[in-house]
């Protein structure tokens, strides 16, 4: 099988096994970037790839400059499709199995800090519907962690006032879930509805002309509103206010059950991440926590009395 066969084989596998849409093209993107470079070294056939082949693959990658997160998602998506070649004998084995993932750092995960959240929400020109609903968008994500290609997504009826519903066709894992929104939000959502004045139809945050805004063009907003707030804007990104509920959930006393459920992560595995907080943030906790402090301090008061 050659890898244009291969690769429209994996992607209609996945398809049929109800994986997302944006998952569906990673798993293209990524596939088709492999066979590229086996071509290159003049490897036409799936079942031609060996160990040797996908190793030098993932080092000429760490050359370039990937990050070991970029590269593990490199290393997931080929195991993937190489495992559906072989459970339908395609290729006799993984050659991506004995492959290790490279060791993330433990502060890959960046919140935004308070300061900066409040110069960035700044930036947006509210009187105007762009400015508007970018304004509302980074809200959102603060508000519930949403991912912002779910955001994008969402259609009027998705905003069930004090809720939002991420159906199962826009769910990065393909489950339905309810993310709650505070009164704050509720009231900037409902003043951008009568901004919004249907335009769109029933998209809830539309492009300028009318259409489905792309995680990009988005994405290019907030660089913008970073830029005028005098940060390194393109170390700000939307997924960093998806970060930022995150690790302020769990600040708040919030569980990481619960933070898995909000964040639509299949493992806990993927939530545990979250849990590095910063030695500022144990320190904290801890003394919050302490219950020796408690009884020192119950002591005190009693000596004073």
């Amino acid at each position: 099988m050659d890898f244009k066969e291969a690769v429209k084989y994996v992607v209609w596998v996945k398809k049929a096994d109800d994986v997302a849409e944006l998952t569906l093209r990673d798993y293209e993107y990524h596939f088709n970037l492999f066979s590229r470079f086996a071509e290159s070294r003049g490897v036409t056939k799936v079942e031609e790839v060996n160990s040797d082949l996908v190793r030098e693959y993932i080092l000429e990658a760490e050359k370039a400059g990937n990050k070991p997160r970029t590269i593990n998602g490199k290393i997931r998506y080929l195991k993937a499709a190489f495992n559906v070649l072989e459970e339908d004998g395609f290729v006799r084995t993984n050659p991506v199995r004995g492959l290790k993932l490279r060791k993330e750092p433990l502060d890959t995960v960046q919140p935004l800090p308070d300061e900066m959240v409040m110069k960035i929400l700044e930036q947006p020109n509210k009187r105007t519907f762009i400015g508007r609903r970018d304004y509302v968008c980074m809200l959102v994500m603060l508000d519930t962690g949403i991912r912002p290609s779910e955001l994008l997504q969402l259609t009027v009826d998705d905003w069930q006032d004090t809720h939002l519903i991420i159906r199962e066709e826009i769910a990065k894992d393909r489950t339905r879930r309810l993310l709650p929104l505070s009164q704050g939000v509720l009231r900037e959502l409902k003043k951008y509805e009568v901004m919004r004045k249907g335009w769109g139809g029933k998209i809830l945050f539309p492009s300028q002309d009318g259409g489905r805004l792309k995680t990009r063009s988005f994405g290019d907003n907030i660089k913008k509103y970073a830029k005028k707030a005098g940060m390194d804007a393109e170390k700000v990104t939307p997924y960093m206010f998806r970060h930022t509920f995150a690790v302020n959930f769990l600040r708040n006393g919030g569980d990481v059950f619960t933070l898995q459920k909000l964040l639509g992560h299949e493992s806990l595995e993927m939530t545990r991440i979250y849990l590095q907080l910063s030695n500022q943030d144990v320190t904290m906790v801890h003394e919050k926590a302490s219950v020796a402090e408690k009884f020192i301090k119950t002591e005190r008061k009693r000596r004073r009395l």
